[in-house]
């Protein structure tokens, strides 16, 4: 989804360098104070510059999801991950009672 929804607003992005820059505050369609535009989420699995963490902190609801929280919100919620079951040994000690 590019554009707003409803007064949210979210544009997928690829990563094309390590950190994740924003743009001027309307470039991302129009005037964040804007009653119609009050929520927005950035994803990216890199990792966000300083300059779009001070924007994000600047403007009210607006989320950050970087790299790693993405991974750790896929695997809470098991999206896109697959789950096995993992043998854990335990030492039976019976077994080496006198």
């Amino acid at each position: 989804m590019r554009g707003g929804d409803g007064g949210r607003y979210g544009e997928p992005t690829r990563a094309r360098s390590r950190k994740r820059r924003t743009r001027p505050r309307g470039a991302y369609g129009g005037d964040w104070s804007s009653p119609t535009r009050n929520k927005g989420v950035f994803i990216t699995t890199s990792t966000f510059s300083q300059q779009a963490i001070d924007f994000a902190g600047s403007v009210e609801r607006v989320v950050l999801v970087d790299g790693s929280k993405l991974a750790a919100l896929m695997i809470e919620h098991e999206v896109g991950v697959a789950s096995r079951a993992v043998k854990v040994p335990k030492i039976d000690s019976d077994y080496f009672d006198e």
